[in-house]
C-alpha cells in the first residue's frame, strides 16, 4: 500500500488501480481460498436464455396440446356412456359376480364329489363283475361234473349183463373181469350234493345280478346328475360371469377415464400456468459477474474476527460492531461508512488496521503454508501471465 493511497476512501482491499478492483478481490480470494476466479461459472449469455427460454415455451405449448387432444378424445367417449352411476353399477355388479362365483364354486365342489362317487361305484362293479365271471367258471365246471357224472351212468348201465372177456398179455390166456362195484347210486349221491351247490350258485348269481344291475343304475343316476350339474356351470354360470365382468370392465374403464380426464385438467392448467409465467418473463439483461457473490460468510465472518481485536485494541468506539460490508468490499463501524465518519487520517488508519486484519487473517489460515510454497513455485513460472491476465503486481499487493 502506497504512501499516497492510504488515505483513500474506497476500501483498501481492493486495487487502487481503474482496472484493479475485479482483479484484486480475485487475488485476494485465491490468497485466502486458492480458488482460481477464472474456474467459476460466468453468467449465461441474455440470447442464450431467452433462446432457451423459447424452446421451453414451444415444449410447454407443444405438452399443453397434446393434452387438450387427449382430454377431447375422452371427453368424446365419455359422452358416449351414462357415468352418472357407474360407481353404483360397479358395487352391484362385484356383488353379483361374488354371488356367482359362490355358486360356482359349489357346483364345481358337488361335480368333484359326484366324481369320486362314480369312481367309487365303477370299483365296486368291477368287483361285481369279477364275483360273476367266477361265478360263470364255478357253474360251468358244475355242469361238467353231472355229464360227467351221467357217462359214468350210462356206461354202469350199458355194461351190465355183458362178460368182459381179456387175455394175458404174457400167455394169451383168457382172463375173466369182475365188473366190480355199482356206481350207479355212488354217482346218485354226487348228483345229489351237484344239484344243491348249482341252486345255491343260481341264488348267488342272481344276487350278483340284482347288485350289478342296482350299482350301474347309480352309476348311470350319477353320471346323468354330473351331465347336468357341469352343463349348469358351461352354459349358465360361467357365461353369466362372464358377461358381469365384461360389465365390469366397461363401468371401470368409465372410472378410469374420468379419472384421466381429471388430472388432464389439473395438467392443463398447470401447463397454462406455467406458460403465462414464461411468456410474461422480462428478457434478461446481460449481468456482469461480480467477484464478490464468491465470497462465503464463514470467509467474511473469519476476517472480522479479526478486525474487531485490532480496533478495540487501537481503542475506535463501537468497534465491536465492525464488520465487511459486501457492496462497498469496505469496513463499516457502527452500520456508518468509513468516509461519512472522520476525515482523511482517520481513514489512513482504518485503511492500515483493515489491512494488518487481513494480513493476519491470512497468515493463520490452515493452509496459508501450503498456499505459500505452490504459489511461490506457480509466480516463479507464471509471474509474466499473471500480469498480462491481472493488470497487477500480486507481490507489491
Amino acid at each position: 500500500m502506497k504512501q499516497n493511497d492510504i488515505d483513500r476512501e474506497f476500501s483498501a482491499l481492493l486495487s487502487p488501480n481503474a482496472m484493479g478492483s475485479t482483479s484484486s478481490a480475485a487475488a485476494l480470494l485465491y490468497l485466502l481460498t486458492d480458488k482460481d476466479a477464472n474456474d467459476f461459472q460466468k453468467p449465461e449469455d441474455p440470447a442464450i436464455s431467452v433462446a432457451k427460454r423459447n424452446a421451453i415455451i414451444m415444449y410447454i405449448r407443444d405438452k399443453r396440446d397434446q393434452l387438450s387432444q387427449k382430454r377431447e378424445e375422452l371427453e368424446k367417449l365419455l359422452s358416449e356412456h351414462d357415468i352418472s352411476d357407474a360407481q353404483s353399477m360397479i358395487d352391484k355388479i362385484s356383488s353379483e359376480i361374488q354371488t356367482l362365483q359362490a355358486e360356482l364354486n359349489n357346483a364345481a365342489q358337488k361335480s368333484k364329489k359326484i366324481m369320486l362317487e362314480i369312481y367309487q361305484q365303477n370299483s365296486k362293479l368291477s368287483e361285481c363283475n369279477t364275483v360273476l365271471y367266477n361265478f360263470h367258471s364255478l357253474s360251468k365246471q358244475y355242469q361238467s361234473d353231472v355229464k360227467r357224472l351221467g357217462f359214468i351212468v350210462y356206461g354202469q348201465i350199458a355194461s351190465t349183463g355183458h362178460r368182459l372177456v381179456s387175455h394175458c398179455p404174457f400167455c394169451d390166456t383168457e382172463l375173466k373181469t369182475d365188473l366190480g362195484e355199482n356206481y350207479v347210486a355212488a354217482a346218485a349221491i354226487e348228483l345229489t350234493k351237484l344239484g344243491k351247490h348249482i341252486s345255491e350258485l343260481s341264488d348267488a348269481q342272481a344276487s350278483a345280478e340284482r347288485k350289478k344291475k342296482a350299482i350301474e343304475e347309480r352309476i348311470a343316476s350319477l353320471e346323468e346328475e354330473k351331465n347336468i350339474l357341469d352343463s349348469y356351470i358351461t352354459n349358465e354360470l360361467q357365461p353369466k360371469i362372464s358377461t358381469f365382468k365384461s360389465e365390469l370392465d366397461r363401468n371401470l374403464q368409465l372410472i378410469r377415464w374420468q379419472d384421466e380426464l381429471e388430472r388432464i385438467h389439473q395438467e392443463e392448467i398447470q401447463y397454462s400456468a406455467d406458460l403465462f409465467e414464461k411468456e410474461t418473463e422480462e428478457d434478461p439483461k446481460e449481468a456482469k459477474y461480480n467477484i464478490l457473490t464468491s465470497y462465503e460468510y464463514n470467509l467474511v465472518n473469519g476476517f472480522e474476527k479479526e478486525l474487531i481485536p485490532a480496533l478495540k485494541s487501537s481503542n475506535f468506539g463501537g468497534s465491536s460492531s465492525a464488520r465487511l460490508n459486501m457492496k462497498s468490499f469496505d469496513i463499516e463501524i457502527d452500520g456508518h461508512s468509513k468516509p461519512t465518519c472522520m476525515g482523511g487520517g482517520y481513514s489512513a488508519v482504518l485503511n492500515a488496521l483493515t489491512v494488518y486484519a487481513m494480513t493476519s487473517y491470512i497468515y493463520m489460515l490452515p493452509g496459508f503454508l501450503h498456499w505459500t510454497l505452490h504459489s511461490h513455485n506457480y509466480l516463479r513460472q507464471n509471474t509474466s501471465k499473471l500480469k498480462t491476465r491481472s493488470n497487477m503486481d500480486l507481490c507489491s499487493f
